[in-house]
C-alpha cells in the first residue's frame, strides 16, 4: 500500500529557507549591524556574532531562544517590542521598526534600532521572520544632552539652530558608520509672514510663530525633530526614511494642515509655508551642507508660487553654483562700478515726439549680458541695490542735465530713474535726491522717481510722508508696474502719486480677441485720481494704436526703442531726425516701418538680443 504525502508547502518552506540562511551568511559578513533570523515555527533564532558582540557577548554566530533577546531588553521596553513584532506580524503595521535597550553583559544598557522582514508561505503564512539590530547609544545620548542643555528657542520651546546643527552633525556621522538609516532635511518659510507681523503687530506675529510650531509638531512622527532656526524659520529633521515618499507625504501633510485658519487676537488668520527637502543620500560631510541645500530648495518652491514643496536635486545643485559665482562678481561689479545706465525713450503716441527717458541699470557678466530680473533680486538679497540705485540716481540725474545743456531745442523733459523699496528706508535718501540733483543742476522738476506696490505695504505711512516731501521739492513720483501688487486700491490714495505706469503683461492683453477691460480700468481710475499714465512694453503698432484711442498720452518699448547706452542717445539727438511724428506709423505699415528711435540704431546689435537686455 502507498500513502501519498503533500510536501510541496514544506518542499517551498526549506528552499526558502535554504535561500534565507546563504542571504543571511552574506550580510552577516558585509555589515557591522548585528543581524537576527527567527523560526517561527522552530522558536529558534540564529543571532550573528556582531549581534552577540553588541551585547557584550563573544563574537560568534550562535542559536538561542526568543526568550534569549527579549530577557535582555529592558522590562520597560519589552511589552512594545513583542507589540511592535504582534503588529507586524499580524498585517496592522507595514513595517517593523522599533528602537530599545538592551542590557549588556557589563550591566549597562545599549540604544538599539531594530528593523524585520517577513518571510511567508503559502496563504501569507509567516514562517520566519529576520532583520538587524544597530547601537545607536552614542547618537541617543548626544540627543539626550543636546536636550538637557536647555538651548531653546525661548518663544516657541522648540529646539534651537544650534542644537538643530549639531543634532544633524551626530546623525550624519553615524550615517557614515552605517549606524543609522537615511534621513531628511525640511526647511520651511512661512509665507507673507511680514505682512501679517506688520499689519497686525508683533504680539500677534508671536502668537502666530508658536501656533505654527504647534500645528508642525502634529505632523511628523515620532522620533522627527523641529526646530525654530529664527523668524518665521523652522527645520524638521526626518529620521529613518525608507524612501523619498515618506518625506513627501510629510510635506504633503503639512501644507493640509496650512490649509486651516491659524485663530490669533480673536481673528482668523490665514498663512502658508514653502517648503525644500533635501536627503542625506547626498553623502553630506557637514551638517551646514545640508541645510544649505533644504534653504536651496525652499527658494525654489517660493519662486515657483509658494505654499508647496520642492526636493533638492543636481540641478538645483548647479544652480546654486552658479548662484555663488553670480553674488561673488556682482559685489565685484559694485566695488568697481562696472554697471552702465541706458535710456528707454518715453514717447508721445500723439505726436511721436520723445517727451523723456527711463533710465535702466545694465551689465555685463564675462561678456554676455545678464538681465535685470535676474541680478536686481540678488543685489536687494545681499543689501547692495542701495549703491547700485544711488550710482544710476546720480548717473542719470548728471546725463540728462547734459543733453538739456546741449540740446536745448527739443522737448523731452523729465528723466524716470527706478528706486527700490529698501532705498526708500534708508534715513538719507531724501538727501541723497537733493544732492543728486543739485551736483547735476537738474531742476526737481524734471526727474521722476518710479516706485513699485511694494512700496504701498511696507510702512505706507512713513513712505507718504516722505514721498511729500520730494514732491515738495518738485520731484515727480510715479507708480510702476501697476495693478500687479497688492492692496494697491486701498492704500493708493494715501500715497501722493503724479502718474501710474501700466504694466506689460496688461498691454499684451490688448493683442488678446477678447481682451480684459484692465488697460481700460486703470486709465479711468487715472484720470478719478487726476494722475497721468505711462504704458510699459509696447512692442506692437496695435497696442500703440488701442492705448491712443483709449485715451493713454504716453508709453514706451520695443516698438518705439529699447534702452540704448547714452551714446546713441546722443547720435540721434545729434541727427535732427529723431522727432518724426506717430500718425507716419499708423499710415504706412510696410514691415520696414519703425519710429525713428529704432531707425538709427547700430545695425550691428541684434534685434532679439536687444530685445532681451531691454525687457524689465
Amino acid at each position: 500500500m502507498l500513502i501519498w504525502h503533500d510536501v510541496s508547502d514544506r518542499a517551498r518552506t526549506d528552499s526558502a529557507l535554504q535561500q534565507s540562511e546563504a542571504r543571511f551568511a552574506l550580510l552577516e559578513s558585509s555589515i557591522s549591524d548585528g543581524l537576527w533570523e527567527w523560526d517561527l515555527d522552530a522558536k529558534v533564532v540564529r543571532f550573528s556574532g556582531q549581534w552577540r558582540n553588541i551585547v557584550g557577548l563573544s563574537p560568534t554566530s550562535a542559536t538561542g531562544t526568543p526568550q534569549d533577546w527579549f530577557e535582555r531588553v529592558h522590562e520597560e521596553d519589552r511589552d512594545l517590542l513583542e507589540a511592535a513584532i504582534e503588529a507586524y506580524l499580524s498585517g496592522n503595521n507595514s513595517e517593523l521598526v522599533h528602537q530599545h535597550r538592551i542590557r549588556h553583559e557589563d550591566g549597562s544598557y545599549r540604544h538599539v534600532l531594530c528593523r524585520g522582514i517577513v518571510v511567508h508561505a503559502v496563504r501569507r503564512r509567516p514562517v520566519r521572520l529576520g532583520g538587524s539590530i544597530t547601537d545607536v547609544t552614542e547618537r541617543i545620548e548626544a540627543e539626550r544632552s543636546l536636550r538637557d542643555s536647555g538651548s531653546r528657542d525661548p518663544l516657541t520651546g522648540l529646539c534651537n539652530r544650534a542644537v538643530f546643527v549639531e543634532l544633524l552633525r551626530h546623525r550624519l556621522n553615524a550615517l557614515k558608520k552605517r549606524q543609522a538609516g537615511q534621513f531628511a532635511v525640511l526647511f520651511l518659510d512661512l509665507d507673507r509672514f511680514k505682512v501679517i507681523n506688520d499689519s497686525l503687530g508683533h504680539l500677534a506675529g508671536d502668537e502666530l510663530l508658536i501656533s505654527v510650531s504647534r500645528r508642525l509638531e502634529s505632523c511628523l512622527r515620532e522620533g522627527d525633530v523641529l526646530a525654530r532656526l529664527g523668524g518665521d524659520e523652522f527645520a524638521i529633521f526626518l529620521h529613518e526614511l525608507r524612501d523619498e515618499k515618506q518625506a513627501n507625504a510629510i510635506a504633503f501633510r503639512i501644507q493640509d494642515a496650512f490649509s486651516a485658519a491659524f485663530p490669533i487676537g480673536g481673528r482668523e488668520v490665514f498663512t502658508s509655508t514653502s517648503i525644500g527637502i533635501a536627503f542625506s543620500d547626498f553623502r553630506y560631510d557637514s551638517p551646514e551642507e545640508i541645510m544649505r541645500d533644504a534653504d536651496t530648495a525652499m527658494y525654489h518652491a517660493k519662486a515657483r508660487g509658494k505654499a508647496r514643496h520642492e526636493v533638492f536635486d543636481a540641478h538645483m545643485h548647479a544652480l546654486a553654483i552658479d548662484r555663488i559665482g553670480l553674488e561673488s562678481d556682482l559685489q565685484r561689479a559694485v566695488r568697481c562700478n562696472d554697471f552702465e545706465v541706458h535710456y528707454q525713450p518715453i514717447v508721445s503716441l500723439n505726436s511721436g515726439d520723445c517727451v523723456g527717458f527711463e533710465a535702466l541699470v545694465r551689465w555685463t557678466r564675462d561678456g554676455k549680458p545678464v538681465s535685470p530680473s535676474a541680478f536686481i533680486p540678488v543685489a536687494e538679497e545681499l543689501g547692495l541695490i542701495e549703491a547700485i540705485g544711488s550710482r544710476v540716481l546720480r548717473e542719470a540725474c548728471r546725463t540728462f542735465a547734459s543733453w538739456q545743456r546741449r540740446f536745448p531745442g527739443s522737448r523731452f523733459d523729465c528723466i524716470t530713474v527706478n528706486v527700490s523699496t529698501r532705498q526708500l528706508a534708508q534715513q538719507s535718501f531724501f538727501r541723497m535726491v537733493e544732492e543728486a540733483v543739485r551736483d547735476a543742476d537738474l531742476k526737481p522738476s524734471h526727474l521722476r522717481l518710479e516706485i513699485t506696490e511694494t512700496a504701498l505695504l511696507t510702512s505706507p505711512q512713513t513712505t507718504a510722508v516722505l514721498l511729500q516731501k520730494l514732491r515738495e521739492i518738485g520731484v515727480k513720483i510715479y507708480l510702476d508696474d501697476f495693478g500687479t501688487g497688492h492692496s494697491s486700491l486701498s492704500y493708493l490714495h494715501q500715497l501722493p502719486v503724479d502718474a501710474l505706469k501700466i504694466d506689460r503683461s496688461f498691454v499684451e492683453s490688448l493683442l488678446l480677441p477678447e481682451r480684459p477691460a484692465i488697460v481700460e480700468s486703470i486709465l479711468a481710475l487715472a484720470y478719478t485720481l487726476e494722475t497721468g499714465v505711462v504704458a510699459e512694453g509696447v512692442e506692437d503698432e496695435v497696442q500703440a494704436l488701442a492705448l491712443e484711442r483709449l485715451g493713454c498720452r504716453y508709453a514706451q518699448g520695443y516698438l518705439f526703442s529699447p534702452a540704448i547706452p547714452p551714446s546713441k542717445v546722443e547720435e540721434l539727438l545729434d541727427s535732427g531726425q529723431a522727432l518724426v511724428s506717430s500718425r507716419r506709423l499708423m499710415i504706412d505699415r510696410s514691415p520696414s516701418t519703425h519710429l525713428p528711435w529704432t531707425a538709427r540704431l547700430d545695425s550691428s546689435v541684434e534685434r532679439e538680443s536687444e530685445l532681451v537686455v531691454a525687457r524689465r
